[in-house]
């Protein structure tokens, strides 16, 4: 009878190996969770909050002008636009990005409000910054900011994307390719 509990040349009993082995992946399942808790690499998505209908009328030019922005980023990121024609359409579309997010934020709930105000005061600084630049590089990591306004700014937009949700049946921006 008690060798029909051992494995033929083992130690252990068979079913103490398998409550060890189950052990032995709990332990690690919970801990991997635990630090990928703590750890977490990249943006986390946001669960979306209750949005008026009326605000999609305000929030259309937001997702057109982030739509365009997004297109233009793909292009110069994987070298389909060259600096200066990408200079001159950032220079051209973030003013109407800005616009669009003053006109929208007195029809949206304050959290998605507070996104779009990070995104204006990250144009405002690219904006400025835009002349001088000689490189999509000087964009992306200007000079004497602690963390990139172009990837703060692509990261509220996206949480603002995820607050208003489906809402409006389509997504506020699209998946961005600097946040990939």
């Amino acid at each position: 009878m008690v060798e029909g509990w051992m494995r033929k040349g083992s130690r252990w009993p068979t079913p103490v190996i398998a409550v060890m082995l189950a052990i032995a992946f709990v332990t690690v399942v919970v801990t991997a969770a635990t630090i990928g808790d703590q750890f977490h690499i990249g943006r986390r998505t946001l669960s979306p909050i209750s949005v008026s209908m009326n605000a999609c009328l305000y929030l259309r030019p937001v997702h057109d002008v982030a739509v365009r922005l997004n297109d233009q980023w793909n292009r110069a990121l994987d070298g389909r636009q060259r600096w200066p024609s990408f200079r001159a359409q950032l220079a051209s579309e973030l003013p109407k990005l800005e616009s669009s997010l003053r006109r929208a934020e007195s029809h949206v709930p304050a959290r998605i409000v507070s996104k779009f105000e990070i995104v204006v005061a990250d144009v405002h600084l690219g904006r400025a910054e835009l002349p001088r630049a000689s490189s999509i590089g000087d964009v992306l990591t200007l000079t004497g900011q602690a963390k990139s306004p172009v990837i703060e700014g692509a990261n509220a937009l996206s949480d603002a994307s995820d607050l208003v949700g489906n809402a409006c049946g389509y997504r506020l921006a699209p998946a961005n390719a600097l946040l990939q």
